[in-house]
C-alpha cells in the first residue's frame, strides 16, 4: 500500500549525555535496503546545515552488528563502551 511505517529516525538527548544522539529502529523486513542510511545521512545533514550540531552521538549494543555496520558507514568513530541499564553499548561519535 505504501502506507506503512517500516521504522522511525530522530535526534535526541539521553540523560546524562550532553550530545544529541542518532536513534534509527527499522521493520526487519525493510532492513539491508538502504532506507536507514538514506534516513540518517538525511537527519545528520539536517543537524550539521539547520541545528548547527558540530557532533552527534550514538549508541549501539556490541552484538548488533547491522546497526554498527550502519553508523561506522556514516562516519561515526567508536569512543568507549558504556553501561546503560545492564546493557553495554559502544558509543560512537560522528564529527559533523
Amino acid at each position: 500500500s505504501g502506507n506503512e511505517i517500516i521504522g522511525r529516525a530522530g535526534l535526541d538527548v539521553r540523560e546524562g549525555y550532553e550530545l544529541p544522539e542518532l536513534g534509527f529502529v527499522i521493520e526487519k523486513s525493510y532492513q539491508q535496503k538502504g532506507y536507514a542510511k538514506e534516513v540518517c545521512s538525511a537527519i545528520l545533514a539536517y543537524a550539521k546545515d539547520e541545528l548547527l550540531f558540530d557532533k552527534v552521538q550514538a549508541l549501539v549494543e556490541k552484538e548488533n552488528m547491522v546497526s554498527a555496520h550502519l553508523l561506522k558507514q556514516l562516519g561515526f568513530t567508536y569512543q568507549r563502551d558504556v553501561a546503560e541499564r545492564g546493557t553495554v553499548y559502544q558509543l560512537m561519535i560522528k564529527f559533523l
